[in-house]
């Protein structure tokens, strides 16, 4: 049995290898040997593999090399959010801020497009808890960039060269180099004193004797220490390139790092500036109740308001300034097409199921009355002012028509609550199906999920610029007036003092249009009562003669024009035949000029209508309808 002992310096190992013949002997030195090579060129930071493969097999004594630290990467982007982002709930419900009883379930991750049961029961419970105010104060610090500025790590020291050197040899030995120390006590003795004489002069003959040999070997150690010098200086110039490229490179990183946090940075601030003025613009027209800066605030509330990431976030905001009446047209999540989830596991391993058919059409109804309660509950919790008297919450959603395959949009459910409603409400403890009943709300069909579409109790096109400032006429009216001879923009205003007094008890609101002489929109209703509630467009004639089957006409395709659920015609003379058989059948309502006094009489007011009068004192002006 041969043996062999078996060193590697780079990894500080040492084996003993046996074989039984010298042939077997070397291969297994040779593969212990590639294998030690292999692990030393693959261990530490990637970046130094190259120098250690260079340099594997060098001069055993050359000083190890320090590995280099990591390089720097990119440093870590943070985007800067506006105050007035679209909020969402995250992943888990570690961060809801409700207690176990209406969490998510611990650890709920869930596949896309779908969502936890809890989620979904918690929504008024979790807006309960919240201050939906906004907070200037907080908003309104600027702060500094979250991501600090990147530090790295000291690079190692640069190579340094150390060589061999010759003897010194200059200097020849001489015997007081070596003559010893003696004692007065030691003279008086002769053999310990003979005995230093002697160990010095043999320590001087072998000195002589180094010297001698030493000028003798001087070439030949000086041959050998040329070729350390020279092992040294490559080892030492492979090194110190290496190096070098290699500080070059981490310089070049460190630099790229700062410049691109410094250019994050001054993206970060600059967007942050820029969004405080906004927020500080808004903030001024808010108090100064500007009717814009009050739509762009309820927008920030309902944004900042968390809701899953699947529920889509389209809403819409009129507001009228004069009344203080608030109209939200807000998209609904289609939770047809979103998997509800329920977990049927334990609380630290949650498995979960889809719900069954009849429990996701409880939490769909549940989840979309719970949506329009919560708006009301936010939007008057938020308005530290006090604009908002009344709100109009009008739900649609996007879903595919099963007879036509085609994707439509409409509206699904409508709710109306007075200010005073909404705050007497315990919002995280009502049923969200009974509330929306006590507050009459209207859907289309008992089954929220079966998407039938319903009038919304008040929808106030912003874009609509026909509506203009009501004027209070009937009071400067004297009384017996012939309103079949009064002007007839008063008698417009007349009508819609008329109808805003006929459904103020409902909290209807009337609106005049702008007078275009083309058989258009005279005035507009937009009533919230659940049972006879709706939108109704409203043309009034004030004519000396028999009204045609034309006006009738006309004021049908405006009501189909305008999406409204009723036309209502008032004129101070009589319908034809045709006009009431053309009506019959459609959602029109035909007023004559009796029926239009009985209403005034109704509310106090005592006017004539006198067509043959009105006729002789129109005479001589252009008939205006």
């Amino acid at each position: 049995m041969i043996e062999k002992k078996v060193k590697s310096d780079q990894l500080g190992k040492l084996r003993i290898v046996k074989a039984s013949t010298e042939e077997e002997l070397a291969e297994k030195i040779g593969d212990l040997e590639q294998s030690w090579k292999d692990e030393f060129v693959d261990a530490g930071p990637t970046e130094d593999r190259y120098w250690r493969k260079r340099s594997y097999g060098f001069h055993a004594d050359r000083p190890k090399h320090a590995c280099w630290p990591l390089f720097p990467s990119a440093p870590q982007t943070v985007e800067y959010t506006p105050f007035d982002a679209v909020a969402v709930l995250p992943d888990t419900g570690h961060e809801t801020g409700l207690d176990d009883a209406t969490n998510y379930d611990v650890g709920e991750i869930l596949p896309a497009r779908s969502i936890g049961v809890r989620v979904l029961e918690a929504l008024l419970a979790e807006t309960a808890l919240v201050d939906d105010r906004l907070d200037w104060k907080a908003l309104l610090d600027t702060g500094h960039y979250p991501v600090p500025k990147p530090s790295f790590p000291k690079p190692p020291d640069a190579p340094k060269l150390a060589l061999e050197v010759l003897p010194d040899l200059s200097a020849k030995p001489t015997l007081g180099d070596f003559r010893p120390t003696v004692h007065w006590w030691e003279k008086l003795l002769l053999f310990p004193w003979l005995a230093k004489i002697k160990e010095s002069w043999n320590q001087y003959l072998a000195a002589r004797k180094r010297w001698k040999q030493g000028r003798r070997d001087l070439p030949k150690v000086r041959a050998k220490v040329e070729k350390k010098n020279r092992k040294k200086h490559q080892v030492y110039d492979d090194e110190y390139a290496y190096w070098a490229e290699r500080k070059n490179s981490f310089d070049a990183a460190c630099e790229a790092a700062t410049a691109r946090w410094d250019e994050d940075r001054l993206k970060y601030e600059t967007a942050r500036d820029a969004d405080m003025k906004r927020l500080a613009s808004l903030k001024k027209r808010y108090f100064d109740r500007v009717p814009s800066a009050i739509i762009d605030y309820c927008r920030v509330v309902l944004n900042r308001s968390r809701f899953p990431a699947v529920f889509p976030r389209k809403i819409d905001i009129a507001f009228d300034d004069e009344n203080g009446i608030m109209v939200v047209d807000y998209q609904l999540p289609n939770l047809d097409e979103v998997e509800i989830l329920k977990n049927v596991g334990k609380e630290r391993e949650p498995k979960y199921r889809p719900l069954s058919q009849r429990d996701k059409r409880r939490v769909h109804d549940d989840t979309l009355y719970s949506i329009a309660l919560r708006t009301l509950h936010e939007l008057v919790e938020a308005d530290g002012i006090g604009a908002i008297k009344s709100l109009v919450f009008n739900g649609w959603v996007r879903f595919t028509d099963k007879t036509s395959g085609k994707r439509r949009n409409e509206f699904i459910l409508s709710v109306h609550a007075t200010r005073e409603q909404v705050e007497a409400l315990n919002i995280g403890a009502v049923g969200p199906k009974e509330c929306f009943t006590a507050l009459k709300g209207i859907s289309g069909s008992p089954r929220l999920a079966d998407c039938v579409p319903v009038a919304p109790i008040l929808a106030i096109d912003r874009k609509d610029r026909r509506i203009v400032q009501g004027r209070e006429v009937t009071d400067a009216l004297a009384e017996h007036t012939n309103l079949a001879a009064m002007d007839w923009d008063d008698f417009e205003h007349l009508i819609r003092e008329l109808f805003e007094k006929e459904f103020g008890a409902s909290g209807a609101e009337v609106k005049v249009t702008q007078s275009s002489r083309d058989r258009g929109v005279d005035a507009l209703v937009f009533d919230p009562d659940p049972l006879r509630g709706g939108k109704f467009v409203i043309q009034a004639k004030r004519y000396s003669n028999v009204v045609d089957v034309g006006a009738v006409r006309d004021l049908y395709g405006t009501v189909v024009n305008e999406g409204a659920n009723r036309g209502i015609l008032v004129t101070t003379s009589t319908y034809g035949p045709d006009a009431y058989e053309f009506a019959k059948d459609k959602p029109i309502t035909l007023l004559r000029g009796s029926e239009l006094l009985h209403l005034l009489e109704k509310h106090g007011y005592k006017f004539r209508i006198d067509l043959k009068e009105a006729r002789t004192l129109l005479a001589g002006r252009p008939r205006i309808s």
